[in-house]
């Protein structure tokens, strides 16, 4: 088969003149003398459409186009975690060590798992030869980083009679583990650590599980008025310089599993700017997590050793005297936040086409992570510059327009896009997996949308999202005070929404949240009669509540995720500024009918907001004081209401400032 035409910038290449049995659909083939990645989406007859997953300006009609008679497939398996992946050349760190070059050569595709490297294979126990596994059967385990034992499972649709088995030892990711005889044909069927899965078919699980455990994302806004759950889906929508990357990257930095996040983090970098690329992956190089999995005292603490050329100045890798053999040794005492995360990237400078790679390969390693019995959080920046390169790939197809709506992919298609993406979310959730010993894991879906100029009703990809997810996040842009909003994240409260309100905390906690909810309901309204009347139209009632609301938008709402203090809340810490948020309305609605003067709640207004910004920093108490925190703060805040009521004057060096600091935090 040869290249018949070139379909120009898109990466789309014609070809015809079949020999033998011809192609089939979502093939792999090589084009040209440089041996191109490209895939068959369509067959017509005696002519083929290729997608070109690298660029197209050297490949000339008469090229070579040779067929696989494989699909797309990724390596799965030990060393998949702490890496930067090109969706299309695979691991960046080990094509820069291979080529020395800052380009990208044409035709080189690294395979994504180091086959180089040898891992502590430890066996399961009471597995041997002529016992019976099944598909997802746990055979071994890898300790793969002090975050992450990987277990090694035998792969979907094997299962039959262990024939032969090694034991514990260092192995590759390619060597043979395992053989099994498969029941009714009788083959041997060889296990390795290695799987390779094709990238457009969903594994399978034993069962769905409707998701029930709530997620905390560490962003205080989200966690208390529009929940996620561990399993969940959430699109985060916002016009241009809204902030979706900026909480798209706190999210990839969220907590572990035990304190309410995730296990393990895949996030896709998909058309956007590649500097956000580069600040993510220093970001999370520098951050350090606890270790979850410590290394037992009757094993060795070296879990891998690399014969070959690695970097020495990484902090994983130590050099053992003058050899060229490195030994991986794990810290027992913290793990950068990379150690968890597998990042994709496929810039705005790259070919387009390798945009929908990326999102394909995110989530087969992330169900893959699952299958495992991680909670896997998968994070896609964004689905917009996605929808882009699916229309563009439909370009040549003349595909009819459903719907007069979605004029901005004309090509695409309404029915097309909403089942692109509902196939695409639908692969997540929480599920049982195969296999023994029972285990479940989870993927939670957040993808960014960005529809231009905010407008979600005009964009096809916003709305499509709206019907598919459960919990949308839209964010906007608010530069003036008068509107009411004193920092970021910028939430629309209107448009904004979750359907796992009802898996919140206790009761005591939806109270509160409740209350808020409330209050900010009844700031919008003000807010309207005050841009028009001005804020003297109010009654001193309506005043009080602008402060409270106040508050709650400066030290409740506002946080800033460039902050190493800041970019991450507990939900106890953002339940406790609620608390106080409402003892000041509390006790500001006690005081004001007595002393009749708004100007002296205004001052108890400015104390109660000292109060605030040292307790939403987490460094002035530590999380096992932050109940007894809390309550000195209420009492704090009655105390000096009652001093004012009293007429007891500002100078009172426990009232304000570095006075209050020591009298609430010194436990």
């Amino acid at each position: 088969m040869s290249v018949h035409s070139v379909g120009g910038a898109c990466g789309i290449i014609f070809a015809r003149d079949f020999s033998g049995e011809g192609p089939s659909l979502y093939e792999v083939c090589r084009v040209g003398p440089h041996r191109l990645l490209g895939e068959v989406i369509e067959i017509r007859y005696d002519r083929t459409k290729v997608q070109m997953y690298d660029s197209v300006v050297q490949v000339r009609v008469g090229d070579a186009v040779d067929l696989t008679g494989e699909p797309l497939c990724m390596e799965l398996g030990p060393g998949l975690l702490h890496q930067v992946l090109d969706a299309v050349h695979g691991p960046l760190g080990r094509i820069n060590a291979t080529t020395r070059s800052r380009h990208m050569p044409r035709g080189l595709y690294l395979p994504e798992l180091p086959h180089e490297v040898l891992w502590f294979f430890e066996t399961a126990e009471g597995l041997g030869s002529g016992d019976e596994v099944i598909a997802g059967d746990v055979i071994g385990f890898v300790q793969e980083n002090s975050l992450l034992q990987h277990k090694i499972m035998v792969p979907p649709n094997v299962a039959g009679v262990v024939r032969s088995m090694v034991g514990s030892g260092l192995y590759s990711v390619d060597q043979v583990l395992l053989t099994v005889q498969i029941w009714g044909s009788g083959a041997l069927e060889e296990v390795t650590m290695l799987q390779r899965w094709p990238v457009r078919k969903a594994r399978e699980v034993h069962e769905k599980i409707t998701p029930d455990a709530r997620l905390v994302s560490g962003i205080r806004a989200f966690d208390a008025f529009y929940p996620m759950v561990v399993g969940g889906s959430c699109a985060i929508i916002g016009g241009s310089c809204t902030g979706k990357t900026s909480i798209a990257q706190a999210i990839t930095k969220g907590p572990r599993a035990d304190d309410g996040g995730y296990d393990a983090v895949v996030h896709v970098n998909c058309g956007e700017r590649g500097n956000e690329v580069l600040q993510l992956a220093t970001d999370l190089e520098s951050a350090t997590i606890r270790n979850v999995h410590c290394v037992r005292p009757d094993r060795s603490k070296v879990h891998a050793i690399c014969l070959g050329t690695c970097d020495p100045s990484s902090p994983l890798y130590i050099l053992k005297g003058n050899c060229h053999i490195i030994q991986l040794i794990f810290s027992l005492a913290e793990e950068s936040l990379m150690a968890r995360t597998v990042m994709f990237s496929c810039t705005a400078d790259m070919p387009l086409a390798g945009r929908e790679l990326a999102v394909m390969k995110g989530m087969c390693v992330a169900e893959y992570l699952r299958d495992l019995g991680c909670s896997v959080a998968l994070v896609v920046d964004s689905l917009t510059r996605w929808a882009e390169c699916v229309e563009q790939a439909c370009d040549l197809s003349h595909a009819m327009t459903h719907s007069s709506f979605y004029d901005r992919y004309p090509n695409l298609g309404m029915g097309s896009l909403n089942l692109r993406l509902a196939t695409l979310i639908e692969r997540g959730g929480r599920a049982q997996c195969l296999g023994r010993p029972l285990r479940e894991g989870a993927i939670t879906f957040f993808g960014t949308v960005s529809p231009p100029g905010g407008a979600c009703a005009d964009d096809p990809v916003s709305t499509a999202m709206f019907g598919l997810v459960q919990a949308v996040w839209v964010l906007e842009k608010r530069s003036t005070p008068q509107r009411g909003h004193c920092g970021f994240p910028s939430v629309n409260s209107q448009s904004s929404f979750s359907k796992y309100v009802g898996l919140r905390m206790p009761v005591a906690s939806d109270d509160l949240i409740l209350w808020a909810l409330n209050l900010r309901s009844r700031n919008a309204e003000l807010q309207e009669i005050v841009q028009v009347a001005g804020v003297d139209c109010l009654d001193e009632d309506n005043v009080l509540l602008l402060d409270a609301c106040r508050l709650l938008d400066c030290y409740f709402l506002e946080q800033d995720f460039t902050s190493s203090i800041d970019q991450f809340c507990t939900w106890e810490r953002s339940m406790g500024i609620l608390r106080c948020i409402k003892a000041f309305h509390e006790v500001s609605s006690h005081l004001l009918p007595s002393c009749r003067h708004l100007q002296i709640v205004a001052e108890l207004t400015v104390r109660v907001g000292e109060i605030l910004r040292m307790l939403a920093t987490p460094h002035t108490c530590s999380n096992a004081h932050l109940g007894m925190t809390v309550s000195r703060s209420i009492g704090m805040i009655k105390d000096i209401a009652h001093g004012i009521k009293n007429g007891i004057q500002t100078s009172d060096p426990t009232m304000h400032g570095e006075g209050c600091r020591k009298g609430i935090f010194d436990v």
